[in-house]
């Protein structure tokens, strides 16, 4: 959720409303007609703004990423390529996030 949107666990729910703003405006299936990928992860966005919004369920997600080991990159890999940099202005959400909260 939170690499999502590129925000850390102490992001504020107004940090996280204005990143998803600021993705939504690039992925919005409206703005992307016919492009089932933006269709996708709009849908996946969406799903993980639901998550990170409801105190629960973002108590739930924090637990969950805890247990996952982290891993220190190489300096050279660290080091985003220009590439790169350009493709996280459309950057996918985690697949991890699974479905929407009940």
């Amino acid at each position: 959720g939170f690499d999502s949107f590129k925000l850390t666990r102490r992001s504020s729910a107004d940090e996280i409303q204005r990143a998803f703003a600021a993705q939504r405006l690039i992925w919005h299936p409206d703005k992307n007609p016919g492009d089932a990928v933006a269709r996708e992860t709009y849908a996946t966005m969406q799903r993980a703004h639901a998550i990170l919004m409801d105190p629960e369920q973002r108590r739930l997600h924090d637990e969950q990423l805890a247990a996952i080991p982290l891993s220190v990159p190489s300096a050279a890999a660290a080091a985003p390529s220009a590439e790169a940099s350009k493709a996280a202005a459309r950057q996918l959400p985690p697949d991890w996030l699974g479905p929407a909260p009940r």
